[in-house]
């Protein structure tokens, strides 16, 4: 939006820093966030200090409006980011003067998580006057924030941060995505826990990612596959997800069908008979579920607002000092 470069920004005196927080987080964790902002930029100066806007989303709630464009819920957060921008614009009001330029910073909004998704919302009711003067920095946001929106966005995403990388792919509408949240959320429907679920879904990449590569070495150079061949595929497939994931999905399930049994006795026929194939996919496809599980954990801990704290430090030091030397991560 600015031609300005960066390096020429300045705060204009009194100008405010506001935190959206992201879901399903408490006032007391908002609090805890903004003190947390607070106590860095007071090591710079005691007369700054930091609000926040209470994001309410829940989980429960980003589910219905991201996959399922749930009505009552996407009107709940368009009002919700119409709020918001009422709080962002009464600020920026209150401290804009035609003479000012571009230059000349009034606010920073940082956003976490969700609160960049709605911070994202609240930017398109705002008058272009305004932003001008306004930065936004996202930390782990669910939604990239296109640059064009206000005089300066930024981006921070950590390379592990993968809850962030899933959030904005699911926002982009990725089919394959929103295919996996869907099969995650039937899993956890039908009663399994979040490690079941997920040692499940790794099995079935694993199987899948097997098939693929088996199917992909051609014979006889780029000579399609036969109707035999297909034929054999499919009955690979089946048979791997009958003997590997429907046992699986039966698991300590006391009230099986006699399908589900059969399925149990197929299962435990291939075992003794190819003991050493079904045997090694079973391991391999358990481990890489407990990989999973474990990446699972690291990214939930690195899309923390804590976990940011410390690109937190340095962006304030940088704009309190007039650096401004902003990259997106």
């Amino acid at each position: 939006m600015s031609n300005y470069n960066p390096c020429q920004m300045q705060f204009k005196p009194g100008a405010f820093f506001l935190y959206v927080n992201g879901l399903g987080n408490s006032c007391a964790d908002a609090q805890n966030s903004v003190a947390a902002i607070a106590s860095v930029l007071g090591v710079h100066s005691s007369t700054i200090s930091v609000d926040y806007f209470h994001n309410e989303t829940n989980i429960a709630g980003y589910i219905s409006q991201t996959l399922f464009n749930h009505g009552p819920e996407t009107e709940r957060q368009n009002a919700s980011s119409y709020q918001l921008s009422k709080v962002i614009q009464d600020k920026l009001q209150a401290r804009y003067s035609a003479y000012d330029s571009p230059s000349i910073i009034y606010g920073v909004v940082f956003a976490h998580s969700h609160g960049a998704a709605l911070t994202d919302l609240a930017l398109n009711f705002m008058e272009q006057q305004y932003l001008q003067h306004l930065i936004v920095i996202c930390y782990g946001g669910a939604k990239l924030i296109p640059k064009s929106k206000s005089t300066m966005v930024v981006n921070h995403i950590r390379e592990k941060d993968h809850v962030s990388h899933f959030a904005v792919a699911l926002a982009s509408h990725d089919k394959s995505v929103v295919n996996i949240f869907q099969r995650y959320s039937s899993l956890r429907i039908m009663g399994k826990t979040k490690y079941e679920a997920v040692t499940i879904m790794a099995t079935e990449q694993t199987i899948g990612a097997a098939i693929v590569q088996v199917m992909g070495k051609e014979k006889g150079g780029n000579r399609p596959y036969t109707l035999q061949e297909r034929h054999d595929y499919l009955l690979v497939l089946i048979d791997s997800y009958n003997v590997v994931v429907h046992p699986m999905l039966q698991e300590d399930n006391n009230n099986n069908n006699d399908c589900s049994k059969t399925a149990k006795n197929s299962s435990k026929s291939q075992d003794e008979t190819d003991g050493t194939f079904w045997g090694a996919l079973k391991k391999t496809a358990k481990n890489v579920g407990k990989t999973v599980v474990n990446e699972i954990q690291t990214a939930v801990n690195e899309h923390s607002f804590r976990s940011y704290m410390s690109q937190v430090s340095n962006d304030v030091s940088c704009m309190l000092s007039g650096a401004f030397p902003y990259q997106d991560h």
